[in-house]
């Protein structure tokens, strides 16, 4: 199943926070905090000026936690 990263910010607050990046075998790959979870946690899915590892990061995610 892929990440529905669009549908899944649709929701997300604007408010501070911490957020996990889980991926299919439930293994957590990322730990993140932000100021704005939405703009913070929408710039992974945007595909300008990403490394290389944050592509492949971004490639694993099957859901995030907040």
């Amino acid at each position: 199943m892929l990440f529905d990263s669009e549908k899944f910010l649709q929701n997300l607050t604007t408010k501070p926070g911490v957020y996990r990046m889980i991926d299919t075998n439930k293994v957590v790959i990322y730990v993140g905090k932000a100021k704005n979870l939405k703009n913070r946690v929408s710039s992974y899915f945007r595909q300008s000026g990403q490394s290389p590892k944050t592509t492949v990061m971004v490639g694993q995610i099957d859901h995030i936690e907040v």
